[in-house]
């Protein structure tokens, strides 16, 4: 039976600032029946992988949530005044990218990361 839960347990704007919450949390949630997988997200990066996958490495790492991504100008070209994607002016006909390039850069760097603690 496969559990899925979604909530945020980590008490800090993004993972790389709640590590010591979350690698408590893991450690619980691995001794649970069925084991709990915790999905670290919210600012994880090519610049914050690393310290994500050292607190994580033995809990079974396996996962982390990210955009990778950025928001660029969508195509719509009817663009009715008052009217919009509901995104605020900013960003009001922008569409949000996912960066192929960066997601594979992150998942290097992790994998790179265990295999050097192994």
């Amino acid at each position: 039976m496969k559990l899925n839960l979604n909530f945020t347990i980590g008490h800090g704007k993004s993972a790389p600032e709640s590590l010591e919450t979350l690698s408590l949390v893991a450690s619980l949630a691995l001794s649970m029946q069925p084991p709990i997988t915790v999905l670290p997200g919210s600012g994880i990066n090519i610049d914050t992988i690393r310290a994500i996958a050292c607190s994580y490495w033995w809990k079974e790492f396996r996962e982390v949530h990210l955009s990778a991504g950025h928001w660029v100008e969508g195509t719509m070209q009817f663009r009715k005044e008052g009217m919009g994607m509901g995104f605020g002016e900013a960003s009001e006909w922008c569409v949000w990218r996912t960066n192929a390039e960066i997601v594979s850069e992150v998942r290097r760097i992790a994998e790179d990361t265990l295999n050097e603690m192994y």
